[in-house]
């Protein structure tokens, strides 16, 4: 279970495999959304079907089953659609990102379902979503989220180590989307994350878009005096403090490498030999 402080009271949330239990109803006016997987964009097309009932289950499944109802028209643009002219401009400037970097764009048809359109060519393609890159479908499945206006402002959106999938230079991308998600929409995120990377890169894209003090937070978890997991937020050092405990692999190689010196400088000394031969033979 879980015990949360909300409105000045509190709520014991009690978890099941049949769903959450709360001891006080709560007023939920915003929609929450849990990506685990880059393959849930994958999946979906196993769900868009112009006569298709399935609802799916799960947590995981949310985002997707949201998206499904937009592109098979059950939900009405207008009662879910941000309204104004500039929300409309800052998806359009999100989405123009996106697609740039993963070179391409996600196409929905009632014939095709959904297939990623490869830009990077000139002649391009449409691939089937199971033969694209992990970091593609991550990506992705953002774009199509903010295409279908499915985000709307003051969303949840739950992310379970994004980075994973990721090329290091994607995972500084996903970070800043994310910030600019959370600066756009004024989204809550509640992400997890075991890089280092990631978690610097949330932190320095927060202030290098102006983020107000206190909006981005970092928690660990620990064990109190009963073995209980307990959730404390960090404040003062702790982003350095966090960020240091992810570098404890960092330092084992390091250590490594100084003992093994003599013997790298070796290989890269054969490597240069067998570079230099190469470039007389040429």
């Amino acid at each position: 279970f879980i015990e949360a402080n909300i409105s000045g009271g509190t709520v014991r949330i009690t978890l099941t495999n049949n769903g959450a239990e709360c001891t006080k109803n709560l007023g939920i006016r915003n929609h929450a959304y849990f990506i685990d997987s880059p393959d849930l964009l994958a999946m979906a097309n196993s769900w868009i079907s112009p006569s298709s009932n399935y609802a799916g289950c799960g947590l995981g499944y949310t985002l997707i089953n949201a998206i499904r109802q937009h592109l098979d028209n059950f939900v009405a643009p207008e009662d879910s659609a941000i309204g104004d002219l500039l929300f409309e401009e800052r998806i359009k400037k999100l989405c123009s990102r996106i697609s740039t970097v993963i070179k391409g764009e996600v196409v929905y048809s009632r014939e095709e379902g959904l297939r990623f359109v490869d830009k990077s060519t000139v002649r391009g393609g449409r691939f089937d979503l199971r033969n694209v890159s992990q970091g593609q479908k991550a990506l992705g499945l953002i774009l199509l989220a903010l295409s279908t206006k499915v985000l709307d402002r003051k969303d949840v959106l739950i992310l379970d180590e994004p980075e994973i999938h990721l090329h290091p230079d994607w995972e500084l991308f996903y970070a800043e989307m994310i910030v600019l998600l959370q600066k756009e929409f004024d989204l809550t995120i509640l992400l997890t994350t075991h890089s280092p990377t990631f978690m610097r890169a949330v932190q320095l894209y927060a202030l290098e878009h102006k983020l107000q003090k206190g909006v981005v937070n970092v928690y660990r978890t620990e064990l109190d005096e009963d073995s209980r997991t307990i959730i404390k937020q960090g404040v003062g050092d702790v982003w350095d403090s966090a960020y240091l405990s992810f570098l404890t692999a960092s330092y084992k190689l390091q250590d490594m490498a100084e003992k093994h010196a003599d013997e790298l400088w070796a290989q890269d000394d054969v490597s240069g030999a067998e570079r230099s031969v190469s470039d007389e033979r040429d």
